[in-house]
């Protein structure tokens, strides 16, 4: 078609990135255009290691400019949202058009000679916000917007300077037993076991969120290395130095990491959605606390961003659903990955993010596909998540982790089945391996990753169902 829909994806990340990867092959009826302010993508889930092996990070963070994919990347970070229009603050500079934009320069305020920094305006026609999440510690998932992280060499070199900072350390605590925390004071352990290293637990096992036969034989993994493990033990504060306890205990240390806490960045939107409501409810209501009431509307407790089974975000949405399945005037927003809220409550995690993408390509198509036809122009069919996986309400998403102790051990788990020990450290490994092709947009790696995720969906709807859905609950 001579008029294509327009794209534009928020974050390039697990979400994002399955996505596009899906949407790009349909480049003769969709515009996709990335944006995010790094020109770098990582894998995630194996980064850790690069805190005590740096040049690791090499093998698991590639620049956007090696990959294989053909959609436009605006490497920047969306300021706006406008209803057809996101408003970029480019990160560098850019010459001509990208999809039909246009630019904006600002004039400063209080009355300041020059100009703001130029800014890009995208038009969309449907828009995916794959903005992630953060970890308190900034290196593990460094913020958007953050000036360290933007180039793939400072990225690289963040790496070095926490393996020196361990390295020169002697002592070294670990706040938090989950995934993350484990993985860390494991490599931290297993390269250096002469250091101290201390996990503190606030519950009454390590990773709580997975099966006992994990969490029972990496408590055993770091007894036998000497890592003393706190459990249901409660913090009251702690900084880069030291750590109290609720009971008043005091542990010091040369390096304290922060492993848990981790924040959606959901702030742009929240305050972009709270504008544009506000805006629409003026007339209705004097009161103040309308904007307030307005803004958290469209977040969980926790700022996570609410979203429809469809991944609509659920502010404005106006859907209906007719008998037949097909909907009728849906929004054109879509929230997926780790800032957005499902009714799933699932754990943040990237397998589930990546079927987060996979689920919105095919819901935009469906609506771009409608919107050109002269016939159904307003009825389409919305796919559900999970049902679209699991074919049947009633059914979880499979439980899929891999959990590394240091270079040669570890911990795999799939639904209901444990494996521990070097087998599950070498399928991790392989994972990584395939995973950063098939991020790269490689062949190879989407189709290894095609035959994966359906022989799992398969094994996990027919032969090894979920456990009980306690175990799937966010971190």
């Amino acid at each position: 078609p001579k008029n294509k829909k327009k794209v534009v994806v928020i974050g390039g990340s697990f979400a994002g990135l399955s996505a596009i990867h899906k949407l790009n092959h349909y480049s003769d009826e969709l515009e996709v255009t990335l944006v995010d302010c790094r020109d770098w993508f990582e894998y995630i889930p194996g980064i850790l290691r690069a805190f005590v092996d740096a040049s690791y990070a090499s093998k698991l963070i590639r620049k956007r400019s090696t990959t294989t994919t053909t959609e436009s990347f605006v490497q920047g970070i969306a300021k706006q949202i406008e209803r057809n229009n996101v408003i970029v603050s480019p990160t560098i500079r850019y010459n001509g058009n990208i999809h039909g934009s246009s630019r904006r320069t600002k004039a400063k305020e209080n009355g300041s000679d020059g100009n703001e920094p130029e800014t890009i305006t995208l038009p969309y026609d449907y828009l995916v916000v794959a903005t992630g999440s953060k970890h308190k510690h900034p290196t593990i998932t460094p913020s958007i917007g953050s000036t360290t992280a933007e180039n793939y060499k400072d990225r690289l070199r963040t790496f070095e300077d926490e393996e020196q900072r361990i390295r020169s350390a002697k002592s070294i605590i670990i706040l938090g037993g989950g995934p993350v925390g484990v993985e860390l004071a494991a490599e931290i352990s297993c390269h250096f076991p002469s250091k101290a290293v201390t996990i503190i637990q606030r519950s009454d096992r390590l990773l709580p969120s997975f099966p006992n036969e994990t969490g029972i034989y990496v408590e055993q993994w770091f007894r036998l290395r000497n890592v003393c493990v706190l459990l249901n033990t409660t913090l009251s504060s702690h900084n880069e130095r030291q750590c109290i306890t609720a009971s008043g205990d005091v542990y010091t240390a040369d390096v304290v990491y922060v492993c848990f806490g981790m924040k959606p960045n959901s702030d742009f939107m929240v305050a972009n959605m709270n504008e544009t409501t506000a805006a629409t409810n003026d007339d209705t209501s004097n009161n103040s606390d309308n904007d307030i009431t307005q803004k958290n509307s469209i977040v969980d407790p926790n700022g996570f961003i609410l979203v429809k089974d469809t991944f609509e975000i659920k502010e404005n949405c106006t859907e209906e659903k007719n008998i037949d399945g097909t909907v009728t005037s849906a929004n054109s927003i879509f929230v997926v990955g780790d800032v957005a809220s499902h009714s799933s409550n699932e754990m943040k995690q990237a397998y589930y993010a990546e079927a987060h993408g996979h689920v919105v390509a095919k819901n935009i198509l469906a609506m771009a596909r409608a919107s050109s036809s002269t016939t159904n122009k307003n009825n389409f069919f919305l796919e559900s998540y999970p049902e679209i996986f699991t074919h049947d309400k009633s059914n979880e998403m499979p439980l899929v982790y891999t959990v590394s102790l240091g270079r040669y051990d570890g911990s795999l788990g799939f639904n209901g089945f444990v494996l521990n020990g070097p087998i599950a450290s070498l399928l991790k490994w392989i994972i990584e391996y395939t995973k950063v092709m098939q991020m790269e947009g490689k062949a190879v790696g989407e189709y290894i990753w095609w035959i994966g995720d359906t022989v799992t969906l398969w094994m996990s709807r027919n032969i090894l169902p979920p456990p009980s859905p306690t175990y799937q609950t966010k971190n």
